[in-house]
């Protein structure tokens, strides 16, 4: 039996501290007399050692839920770290490796959108020129320190200093980032330099095989700088959005005071008010891969034509989206670089946004058929009342289906039909002394 040194973990206090120097002077003085009763006290010692450490473990999360009892984002980080800590999947890391899992990635990007057939007859983009946002606005010292400050200290393999060292120096080197992001914003460039992302891999589930390619998730970090510059835009860029209205108000991703949890209660609820008035049917639609497979030059006629911006905006954001490259890491070892040549950056502050609305007029359709909705990024809920004899507005709901289908292709996202849910809920009422079913004939 050996007293185990422990990696230095955050609930650890004084307390264990003491009870581990303990247990390791019972340890050498059992390895240095071989006594009985020195053995009996060092089994004591490490049972008390690893009762605090559990103690204290419990009591460290326990205080981080209660305080952020309103804010799901810690809550769900806490339950992951707890319930899956991080492990080593690859022992034997080499550059070849980065190269295979590089490899996959894009070819599975340009294998899905070879597999889309664009098709007529869609519904077309309607055109908004009542609003319009020509450039970006200069910022001030004061609100550049404000969001650098604001932003999570992550740090990609290519900064130059560590994002925390960063936070600490701003006072010294603000002027200079202020100089860079004020210029870019100026010339409606973004640098080279921003657009490199390096992509570190995470197991889908903890129980699939770490040897197959596709059961890796990627996980992309950019360089700091790059997201303070992107959350300079991503400010004046959501304003310009919420004061003239163009957000669709059923669209919950990654907007403010927008969640999965506020997304749930109101698909619940919809569904709910649907089978009091009759039955329902509800279809979640998955699509493969949407963020990568965005096509870039939809997507800049969709922002000049549909939301209404042009000049230098629009020639910023057509910079942010091209000429990007990427690598893959994995411990020591980085793979080649490869351009990136559709979708929006993965793990980026401007992505979700701009994949929102590239997907704005796809609500033209439910509209038009009279269907309820609801968006999650890149999660689609359909769902409408049926009557027992609902030939009639399932029919309705079929060639809606048929004329999403048809949108998503022209856009080139591709609808993974396997993962795509029907749900049909059936409700029962009391007649006649017994319950009877009222579902759908």
């Amino acid at each position: 039996m050996r007293c185990q040194k422990v990696k230095k973990r955050p609930w650890l206090n004084d307390v264990t501290r003491n009870l581990r120097r303990v247990c390791r002077l019972a340890e050498r003085k059992w390895l240095k007399d071989k006594l009985q009763i020195s053995y009996d006290i060092l089994r004591e010692s490490l049972s008390n050692y690893q009762n605090a450490v559990r103690a204290a473990r419990s009591s460290y999360f326990s205080r981080i839920i209660s305080h952020n009892a309103n804010n799901p984002k810690v809550l769900f980080s806490t339950i992951d770290k707890v319930l899956s800590p991080s492990i080593n999947y690859f022992p034997s890391p080499s550059k070849d490796l980065c190269d295979s899992f590089l490899k996959y990635f894009i070819d599975k990007v340009v294998l899905i959108r070879s597999n889309i057939v664009p098709v007529g007859n869609v519904v077309a983009d309607i055109i908004n020129h009542s609003c319009c946002l020509s450039k970006f606005a200069s910022i001030t010292l004061a609100q550049l320190e404000k969001i650098i400050m604001h932003l999570k200290p992550t740090t990609s393999l290519y900064d130059v200093l560590p994002s925390r060292l960063f936070k600490e120096v701003v006072d010294y080197i603000g002027p200079y980032i202020l100089l860079i992001i004020n210029s870019s914003l100026y010339h409606g460039t973004v640098p080279l330099g921003f657009k490199h992302a390096i992509i570190e891999l995470v197991l889908k589930k903890h129980n699939l095989d770490s040897h197959e390619l596709k059961n890796f998730r990627p996980i992309s970090k950019l360089p700091f700088m790059k997201k303070i510059l992107e959350k300079v835009v991503h400010n004046q860029l959501t304003d310009f959005l919420i004061v003239n209205n163009i957000m669709d108000i059923c669209q919950s991703g990654f907007r403010t005071k927008h969640s999965t949890e506020s997304a749930l209660l109101k698909v619940t609820n919809d569904i709910l008010l649907s089978i009091d008035s009759g039955k329902s049917v509800a279809l979640m639609l998955d699509l493969s891969a949407a963020f990568d497979t965005l096509d870039h030059a939809i997507l800049i006629d969709r922002l000049r034509d549909y939301v209404g911006i042009n000049g230098v905006a629009l020639k910023w954001l057509s910079s942010y989206l091209h000429d990007r490259t990427c690598s893959v890491k994995i411990g020591n070892y980085v793979s080649a670089s490869a351009a990136i040549s559709w979708g929006v950056p993965q793990g980026s502050i401007l992505g979700p946004t701009l994949f929102s609305l590239y997907m704005l007029p796809l609500v033209s359709i439910f509209k038009q058929h009279n269907i309820n909705y609801h968006l999650y990024a890149d999660d689609l809920q359909l769902y409408l009342p049926l009557e027992c004899d609902g030939c009639a507005s399932f029919t309705n709901f079929y060639k809606c289906l048929t004329e999403v289908k048809g949108w998503l292709a022209n856009n080139f996202l591709q609808l993974n039909e396997d993962k795509t849910i029907f749900i049909y809920y059936i409700y029962y009422v009391w007649e006649q002394g017994a319950w009877e079913c009222s579902g759908w004939k």
